[in-house]
């Protein structure tokens, strides 16, 4: 099961990867998902496996008191994920993703599963580069 956000372009991907592997979807209201302890509630309740969200999101779940669930796998993208963060949300989820690449590529460009050794470092890397993505870092001047 996903909880999904209509609003954001990744919604298609995450509802479509839900369904076609037979899982249900959870579109929860805006005020539940805004809302820590609301939010909370939606996750608990749900019964969800995977849940794609930002770092931002994974912030308020934690200042709402939420201790996690071992069977949550969680895929975070959207902006950097300090290894603070990860470090903090690891040990409560099944499994933890660093995803990038929305305005780039709608959806996904890299993935990296996030591991102990990646937290040793101010941000978790974003991972390689997807089937047929090749990623660069360039300069100011867009140069390699």
């Amino acid at each position: 099961m996903d909880v999904a956000r209509t609003a954001l372009d990744r919604s298609a991907q995450e509802i479509e990867e839900a369904l076609t592997v037979g899982a249900r979807v959870v579109i929860a209201p805006r005020d539940q998902v805004t809302i820590g302890p609301a939010l909370v509630d939606v996750i608990e309740r749900s019964g969800a496996t995977v849940m794609q969200t930002t770092p931002a999101t994974l912030r308020l779940l934690l200042a709402a008191g939420w201790k996690g669930n071992r069977s949550l796998g969680v895929i975070t993208g959207g902006e950097g994920l300090p290894a603070a963060l990860a470090r903090e949300i690891l040990p409560r989820v099944k499994e933890l993703w660093n995803v990038y690449g929305p305005t780039e590529t709608t959806v996904w460009s890299s993935f990296r599963r996030v591991v102990e050794s990646d937290l040793g470092r101010p941000t978790v890397s974003i991972g390689t580069g997807i089937r047929d993505t090749a990623l660069y870092v360039l300069d100011s001047s867009l140069e390699p």
